[in-house]
């Protein structure tokens, strides 16, 4: 059990969280304003009880109800990365959209099937009782839909990007294989290779905010199949990925990047789409033109290999 501070939640409810409002508080408590501060990034493991009652006496003649203090200045981490998700009770959705023009037609607008059936293994996640008892508070959900693109393979168009290409990255050696590369402990590349109906890889992005109780996730893979494999192995067992794993400034975050074996011991009408997948090599399409199997499990049966990005490389390019 971790006990966090709430202090910015608060001053955010109550419409306090302004600029300079830790120097503020600091000033009115007559406290010093590293102390404040360190409470306000939830920071400080061992405040004095005075510290927390003259910080009280400040929030009350500020207008927080009398009622609400000590206790809402503090909480417990959540156990489970969808507790986290769920606990502050509005969830968004961000879902990558294309956009298709053919001549002078209106465009047609349009998301990728496995990115749906991401969203939707989310969506039933957050929907399902959280334990035997049956009780949780379920989150309000919303979808928004917004314009991106990550390509890497020779058919993909040639799109000027800082974080990937048709090329290597500066001081990785040997052939161009597409892929996600990243940086170990050494600050050597390692590559995490696509190979059609066999292997592939994806990211998944975590930064949480403990003041707030705010929590942000991106998930990618290298193709469609790896988003959608990455989204089904999330939302069925996601112990792996919490908590994030290293404080910067306040914040928790966590990279983790997993690979992906496709079609291993798969029959049946799985099988004939891993099949039909080196045929098409995963190309994108628009929704009511993908054939294949029906909704449920994705084509792959292991648990993904996941790699926690070393903290000093993290913290390096966090800095």
């Amino acid at each position: 059990m971790l006990i966090e501070m709430r202090l910015k939640k608060i001053l955010r409810d109550h419409g306090l969280d302004r600029r300079r409002i830790t120097q503020d508080i600091a000033h009115g408590c007559n406290v010093h304003r590293h102390t404040i501060g360190k409470l306000y990034r939830n920071q400080l493991s061992n405040p004095s009880l005075k510290v927390l009652g003259d910080l009280c006496d400040w929030l009350q003649s500020n207008g927080v109800p009398a009622a609400e203090l000590p206790h809402a200045l503090f909480g417990l981490r959540p156990s489970k990365l969808w507790e986290a998700v769920a606990g502050p009770g509005k969830v968004t959705l961000y879902l990558g959209e294309y956009q298709q023009t053919v001549g002078e037609m209106q465009p047609m607008l349009w998301i990728s099937r496995r990115d749906a059936t991401v969203a939707g293994e989310i969506i039933q996640k957050l929907s399902r009782p959280a334990g035997p008892d049956g009780t949780r508070r379920f989150p309000t959900v919303r979808t928004e839909y917004v314009p991106f693109h990550l390509c890497s393979r020779e058919k993909d168009r040639a799109v000027p990007s800082c974080f990937g290409g048709a090329e290597n990255p500066p001081g990785c050696k040997g052939p161009f294989e597409p892929g996600i590369l990243y940086l170990d402990a050494r600050g050597s590349w390692v590559r995490c290779p696509w190979k059609p109906g066999e292997e592939d890889a994806g990211i998944l992005i975590l930064t949480r905010d403990p003041g707030t109780e705010s929590l942000e996730m991106a998930l990618f893979g290298f193709s469609g199949k790896g988003t959608e494999a990455l989204g089904w192995h999330l939302a069925h067992g996601s112990d792996e990925f919490w908590p994030p794993y290293v404080d910067f400034k306040g914040r928790q975050v966590g990279v983790y990047v997993c690979r992906v074996n496709i079609g291993a011991g798969i029959e049946g009408d799985d099988a004939r789409e891993v099949r039909e997948s080196k045929a098409d090599k995963d190309d994108p399409k628009p929704e009511g033109k993908s054939a294949g199997r029906s909704a449920g499990r994705p084509t792959h049966t292991r648990q993904p290999q996941v790699v926690k990005m070393d903290p000093r490389v993290l913290k390096k390019f966090l800095a």
